[in-house]
Parts: C-alpha cells; sequence; structure tokens
C-alpha cells in the first residue's frame, strides 16, 4: 500500500474524515493509477529504438503521396538501392504486476495497542483482528467494554457487545436489572429486553402493582404483547384484582382491552373470567354480535353456543335469510348443522323455484353432503325426470346416478324406467354400452330388470 492510502487510513483512524469520504478518495486514486498504467501501455512503441538522427514518421493517409527522397534530398533514382534498416533491439520483459488489493476503511479498526490489550483482558487473548474491525464498526469503545464488565455481567463475547452495543443496552440498564433482582439473564435476554421496550421503570411499576414473581421471560412477553402498568391499572378497576403474569400475556395476545370488557358487560355478560374472555376474543366474538342475535329471538344463548356459532360463521343475516326461505323455527344447533355442512340460503331458494317438494333440515344437510346441486335437479326435469322426492335426489347423490347416466338410460328406451330402476342399475354399474352389446348379440332386453337379471347371470362376460 502507498504512502497516499496509508496518509487517507490514518485520518480515518483520527476521525479527520468520514469512511464516505475515504471511500472516495481510494476510488480516486485507484482511478489515477489505472489511467497512468493504460497511457504507458499506449506509449510502448516509443521512438527509444530509432538510431539516433532519425526522427519517426508519422503517416497520414488523408495527405496525397509525395514521392520519395534519397539520402541526398533528391527525388530517388532507377537503380538506386536503399541500405537496410538497422535491427530494433530486443525489448526488456516487463516486470509482473502486483495484484491490486482493494482497501476499504472498515477493513481497520480504530484501537490503539493499549486498547487492544484492555480488550484482550476483558475479552481472552484469542481476539482476532476481525473481532477488532467488527466492534470497531458497531461502536464499541473500550470505555463500553469496561463498563459492561463493571456491571457483573459475565461471559460475553465481542459479538455479544456489538449486540449490545446495536440495540441500545448501557451499562445502567443492566446494572439496573442487577440491583432489580433479576440474576437469571444473559446477553440474549438483555438484548430482547431492549428490542421490546422494557425499561427499568417498567419493573419498578410492576412491583408497586404486586407483580414480584417474574422473570426475565415474562417481561419479554409483556413487552412483546405491549402489555403496559395503565392497563394492569385499568382491568383491576374493573374488577381483575388477581392478574398473573401468564393472564396478561393471554389477554395482550388476544387483543382483549378493558374496552372489550366494557362492551360485553353491556351484552349481558358481567362475570365473565380470563379465560372466557380469551376464547371470545379468539373466535372473534363481538358485543355487536351476540345483541344482534338477541334481537332475532335467540335471548338465552350461553357462551359456548355463541363461539360455535362465530366458529362456523353463522350470524344474525344467515339466520334472517333462512327464515326468508321458509325455515322459521330453526334451533342453534340446526343452524350451525346447515353452516357446517355447506347449506347456504341461495340453495333452499333455488330449491323452492324448482318445485322440491318438503324438506327438513336432515333433507338438507344429506343433499349438500352427496353433493346433489340445483343443476343436477334442473337437468333431470329437462330430461322429463319430474317425478322424484327429497329422498330420491339424496339416493341420486349417494350413488352417484349423474344426469347424463340419466340421459343414457332413456334412450335405451326401457320400460317404465323410474328412478328406483336407475338407482339399481347404478348400482350394480349397469352401462348403456352393456345394454347395447347384449342386444347387438340378439339377447331381448326390455325393461331395467332385464338388464339387472342378466348382469347377475354374469352375461357381462359374453360382451367384454
Amino acid at each position: 500500500m502507498n504512502e497516499e492510502r496509508m496518509l487517507v487510513l490514518q485520518m480515518v483512524s483520527e476521525g479527520k474524515i468520514s469512511i464516505a469520504e475515504a471511500e472516495r478518495l481510494l476510488e480516486a486514486m485507484e482511478a489515477a493509477d489505472e489511467t497512468a498504467e493504460e497511457g504507458a501501455e499506449y506509449d510502448d512503441d516509443n521512438d527509444d529504438d530509432l538510431p539516433d538522427g532519425v526522427d519517426r514518421i508519422v503517416h497520414m493517409p488523408h495527405l496525397s503521396p509525395e514521392p520519395a527522397l534519397s539520402p541526398l534530398h533528391g527525388p530517388r533514382m532507377p537503380g538506386l538501392v536503399r541500405p537496410p534498416r538497422p535491427a530494433r533491439p530486443a525489448r526488456p520483459a516487463r516486470p509482473p504486476r502486483e495484484p491490486r488489493v482493494r482497501y476499504h476503511p472498515s477493513h481497520f479498526h480504530r484501537f490503539s495497542p493499549e486498547d487492544i490489550e484492555a480488550l484482550k483482558g476483558l475479552l481472552g487473548d484469542d481476539l482476532a483482528e476481525h473481532d477488532l474491525m467488527d466492534m470497531s464498526m458497531h461502536g464499541v469503545t473500550v470505555e463500553y467494554a469496561q463498563a459492561i464488565a463493571e456491571t457483573g455481567l459475565e461471559g460475553f463475547t465481542s459479538d455479544d457487545l456489538s449486540r449490545m452495543i446495536t440495540h441500545g443496552v448501557h451499562p445502567e440498564f443492566v446494572q439496573g436489572l442487577h440491583e432489580a433482582g433479576l440474576e437469571d439473564f444473559d446477553v440474549d435476554s438483555i438484548v430482547q429486553l431492549a428490542m421490546h421496550g422494557i425499561r427499568l421503570g417498567f419493573l419498578t411499576e410492576l412491583r408497586d402493582l404486586g407483580l414480584t414473581d417474574f422473570d426475565t421471560d415474562d417481561l419479554i412477553k409483556l413487552g412483546m404483547h405491549g402489555i403496559e402498568p395503565e392497563f394492569i391499572r385499568t382491568m383491576r378497576e374493573l374488577g381483575y384484582d388477581d392478574l398473573t403474569i401468564d393472564d396478561l400475556v393471554q389477554l395482550g395476545i388476544h387483543g382483549i382491552e378493558p374496552d372489550y370488557v366494557r362492551k360485553m358487560r353491556t351484552a349481558g355478560f358481567d362475570d365473565l373470567s380470563v379465560e372466557e374472555l380469551v376464547r371470545l376474543g379468539i373466535h372473534g366474538v363481538e358485543a355487536d354480535y351476540i345483541s344482534a342475535l338477541r334481537e332475532l329471538g335467540f335471548d338465552d344463548l350461553d357462551l359456548d353456543e355463541i363461539n360455535q356459532l362465530s366458529i362456523h360463521g353463522v350470524d344474525a343475516k344467515f339466520i334472517r335469510e333462512m327464515r326468508d326461505q321458509g325455515l322459521e323455527d330453526l334451533s342453534i344447533e340446526e343452524v350451525i348443522r346447515l353452516s357446517i355442512h355447506g347449506v347456504r340460503p341461495e340453495y333452499v331458494q333455488e330449491l323452492r323455484e324448482l318445485g322440491v317438494g318438503e324438506y327438513t333440515v336432515d333433507d338438507l344437510v344429506q343433499l349438500s353432503i352427496h353433493n346433489v346441486s340445483a343443476s343436477l335437479i334442473r337437468d333431470l326435469k329437462v330430461l322429463g325426470l319430474a317425478e322424484f322426492e327429497v329422498d330420491d335426489l339424496i339416493q341420486f347423490g349417494i350413488y352417484g346416478v349423474s344426469a347424463r347416466f340419466v340421459q343414457e338410460m332413456l334412450a335405451l328406451d326401457l320400460e317404465d324406467l323410474n328412478v328406483d330402476d336407475l338407482v339399481r342399475m347404478r348400482i350394480h354399474g349397469i352401462s348403456h354400452r352393456f345394454v347395447k352389446k347384449l342386444r347387438d348379440k340378439g339377447i331381448e332386453i326390455r325393461s331395467a330388470d332385464d338388464v339387472i337379471r342378466r348382469y347377475r347371470r354374469h352375461d357381462f362376460d359374453l360382451v367384454e
């Protein structure tokens, strides 16, 4: 490294220039070096190898050529032979170029030899150059390291010092943790406390509120979920005097605020436990939700029913629309069953418009379970199969009787073909191709019973 680069790095270490300014200076020096080298390479064919008294001729192709001159400065005469040009001396070999190393101010630290000895006394003799660089980059000073050691914190490394100073851990904070009686903490927990905004005053306020049995993990959880002393005081004003650290953490995790407790009391739930509040919060139950259900006549709902309704997406709108479709006396259990199995008010409306007869909640659930869609019913009616009950549709769904299957069977002109016949043939796996092949072999097939009888006699072997 040349003297100019050393001078720049020295100015950085003395604080005369910033790292960014040093980078610009070093880049400018490297650019100048590269320009000088390119110029030297371009001037390789210099005039040093010409004989004395002879100048290099610069050729200019844009000028018209002139007649060559003889050594007597006259036109070259015919038959005059030009003397041979002296041989060019051998060019000396260029010494190999040294590899260029890019230096960055962050590659160097600002610790003096005395500082390094002091740090080794704190961190061990195996303190490496990269450890010094890392600490210097993060602003760790010898004074900071010594102050951390004076707090009684043991076993910390150079990486720990860099982490703590990065997250704003001051020696006074570590000393305060000791004075507060917390002895179970390490560097990781100290950093976590700082990251989640736990201050020494927070510990004092917790103890003033009577919460003395906590450790650093408890403090981290409280900070992580935003539990402040004011929250604890307000909850106590609402009657929650015996909240533990775990209770506070659970309330914080599920977003239970004092205002939520007040609204639930307005909705008629005065003595909810922490566990009940948490369950309501988990399932997103709001006071307005309960009030809307009560307006529909559900006045005696308990917490389990409310939670189940919320879990399965049943709200006042769902119940109101079901009532509009004729299902007026639904119980809580029936409403939940309909929602669990995906029976929507729109589906019930389509059944009514298609003229499907009387149906119960159980019928609707079975139709939905077996994927009996309104489009299937519509297609059956188009095919002329209009005389069927809800139970027939359920059987169609159970055994996979599709509109295409019905159409293919109707095209065979079987006598008195009805819904039961279609279900029986579908159960036996009979296809229209089976019937056609039997007829192609001259076997008389008139009804569904004939087809099923032939199938049971294993006549399908004849057509495979």
